[in-house]
C-alpha cells in the first residue's frame, strides 16, 4: 500500500538539482497518460472480445459449412447419378432382352435360291413326298425319302418352314453320298410317345452327336421356321428365332458320338441335301408339311 506521502512524491512536482521542475511535471503526465490508456484498451477488449472470438470462428464455421455442403450436394448428385445409372441399366437390360427376341422372319432373301416350285417334285427324287395346295408333304412311311438333285453343297444356309401333325417323325439329311445319313431331327418332340428320348434326339439336334435346345417348337399344327448352317464343320440351327445348336464338329470324337456310334459322315465336306421319312410315334404314318424351301451357298 502506498501512503500520502509517496504518493506525493509521485504528483508533485519535484526539483532536480538543476531546477528544472518542467522534466518532472512532463513525466508525471506521460505516466498518468499511459495508465489511463492502459484502461481504456482493456475496456474496448472487453467490449469487443465476444464479437472478435465470433469474427476469428468465423472462417472456420464458413469452411465447415461449406464443406458440408459440398458434402451434401456430392451425395445427392451422387445419388442421382446412381439413380440415373441404375435406371440406364434397366433400360440396357430391357432393350438388350428386346433384342435378344429375334423375329422368327430372316432378315434378307438376298442370294437364296428356291428349292421348291411348289407346284411338282421337279429337281426331286424319291417317294411318299406328294406337292398338296403349293405345300411338299412327306407322309411317313418307314424308310422313304426325297433328295435334291439338281446339286451338291459343301457351306450353305439352309432355311424352310415345317408343321408337324402329332408325334411326326423326319429329318434332313445334309452332306450325305446316299449310303450314310447326316441327319438333323425334325420330331414332334412334345407328343408324350417321346417324353423319355435322350436330349441328342430331340428337334433340331444333330442326331445321335449334338443336343439342341428345347421348348421352341411350336404346337403341332403350326408353321416354324427353320434355319440350318454348314459352314466348314461348324453347324448352327436356328429354330423360331433361337439358336438351338451352335456346335463345331472338328472338337467332337466322331468315332464315338453320344449315341455310342460313329458318325463318320460328320466329316463330309460337301454332298446332297434331302428329307428323310419315318413312321410317327404311334409307329404309323404322320404328315410332315414343308414349304419356302430356299438355300444360299456360302464361300
Amino acid at each position: 500500500m502506498t501512503n500520502h506521502s509517496d504518493m506525493s512524491a509521485i504528483i508533485q512536482p519535484r526539483m532536480d538539482t538543476d531546477g528544472h521542475e518542467g522534466q518532472t511535471v512532463a513525466t508525471g503526465k506521460r505516466f498518468m497518460r499511459l495508465v489511463t490508456k492502459k484502461s481504456f484498451l482493456k475496456t474496448v477488449f472487453i467490449s469487443v472480445h465476444p464479437w472478435l472470438k465470433t469474427f476469428l470462428l468465423m472462417p472456420s464455421a464458413v469452411f465447415f459449412a461449406a464443406n458440408f455442403l459440398g458434402y451434401a450436394v456430392g451425395n445427392a448428385n451422387a445419388g442421382a447419378t446412381n439413380e440415373s445409372t441404375s435406371a440406364n441399366e434397366k433400360t440396357s437390360n430391357h432393350e438388350s432382352s428386346q433384342k435378344r427376341t429375334v423375329s422368327p422372319k430372316p432378315d434378307s432373301e438376298e442370294a437364296f435360291v428356291s428349292m421348291f416350285n411348289g407346284k411338282d417334285l421337279t429337281g426331286w427324287t424319291g417317294s411318299d413326298f406328294t406337292v398338296e395346295d403349293g405345300i411338299l408333304v412327306c407322309h411317313g412311311h418307314h424308310g422313304s425319302g426325297l433328295s435334291y438333285t439338281k446339286s451338291e453343297f459343301t457351306n450353305f444356309v439352309l432355311r424352310f418352314e415345317v408343321k408337324l401333325s402329332p408325334g411326326a417323325n423326319n429329318g434332313l439329311n445334309f452332306r450325305t453320298d446316299g449310303a450314310i445319313w447326316n441327319e438333323i431331327q425334325i420330331l414332334d418332340d412334345t407328343h408324350p410317345t417321346f417324353t423319355n428320348i435322350h436330349p441328342y434326339q430331340a428337334h433340331g439336334s444333330i442326331y445321335g452327336v449334338a443336343p439342341a435346345k428345347r421348348g421352341f417348337l411350336k404346337p403341332v399344327g403350326q408353321w416354324n421356321y427353320q434355319e440350318v448352317t454348314a459352314e466348314g464343320s461348324h453347324l448352327r440351327v436356328r429354330l423360331n428365332g433361337e439358336v438351338i445348336v451352335d456346335v463345331e464338329l472338328s472338337k467332337l470324337d466322331l468315332d464315338k458320338c453320344l449315341d455310342g456310334t460313329a458318325h463318320p459322315g460328320l466329316r463330309r465336306t460337301h454332298g446332297g441335301i434331302g428329307w428323310l421319312g419315318h413312321l410317327n410315334g404311334y409307329e404309323k404314318e404322320g404328315a410332315v408339311h414343308f414349304r419356302n424351301i430356299r438355300i444360299k451357298t456360302l464361300p
